[in-house]
């Protein structure tokens, strides 16, 4: 009885078949219906193949060894993209740069007028503070009682691309000058600005306010600095 159920269940997995194996399958019962499980295994042995039985996943085989990679197209299209990328950063950078220069040593004179001040308090000695357009510097230097003048403290450069324009309050035939002022100790601050300038036009200046001590930048000209342009240009 197993075997008739087992032919049977065989029978039905071959009748909707149609390869090699179910071909064999069906031409290998005998009249009666039955099947012949050793007729049938040995068919089935003799036609399959082992030697070309591979896995259901495996890569095909071929001549040569499959290799991963990326084309010539996809890295041309990967070159063009950043070409693109570097043809629209830079031209914005460079245009940028010159404010960038100007912003920073615009910070770095109002970090060194500070530094000149707390010079003056910590040594409790008069300190000459110089600014030359000329060389595009600025430093100053302690001065003991009987006026003389020690080494340069500390000292400033502007970058490439920012220069000093002016020193106001302005003296006559002396724009381009060295510039030098005398802070006390315990006492007042000179009131004078320094204007920086970059290669595009633009302006910042510089100040110390003369109550606080405060290092001041702006965009627009003090009132002292105003005041003497337009003495300048009231003058015949």
């Amino acid at each position: 009885m197993e075997d008739e159920l087992s032919g049977l269940e065989l029978e039905d997995e071959l009748s909707g078949l149609d390869t090699p194996i179910a071909r064999v399958g069906r031409e290998c019962r005998n009249p009666c219906g039955d099947p012949r499980p050793a007729q049938l295994a040995e068919a089935l042995t003799a036609t399959m193949d082992f030697t070309a039985m591979r896995p259901l996943h495996s890569a095909p085989q071929s001549g040569r060894k499959f290799q991963a990679g990326v084309t010539l197209m996809e890295m041309l299209v990967v070159v063009v993209l950043i070409s693109l990328l570097v043809g629209i950063a830079v031209p914005s950078f460079q245009a940028g740069l010159p404010s960038i220069r100007l912003h920073s040593a615009s910070s770095s004179v109002a970090q060194f007028l500070s530094a000149a001040r707390n010079q003056v308090e910590r040594v409790q000695r008069p300190v000459v503070l110089r600014v030359s357009p000329d060389r595009g510097t600025l430093s100053f230097q302690s001065v003991d009682a009987v006026g003389r003048r020690h080494a340069v403290s500390e000292e400033v450069a502007m970058p490439n691309g920012v220069s000093i324009q002016a020193v106001f309050p302005a003296a006559p035939g002396m724009e381009r000058a060295t510039r030098e002022f005398l802070l006390f100790p315990g006492g007042g601050l000179p009131a004078f600005a320094i204007l920086l300038g970059n290669e595009r036009g633009a302006q910042r200046w510089v100040s110390l306010d003369p109550i606080t001590y405060v290092p001041l930048i702006a965009a627009i000209a003090p009132p002292m600095a105003a005041n003497d342009q337009s003495s300048a240009g009231a003058a015949p």
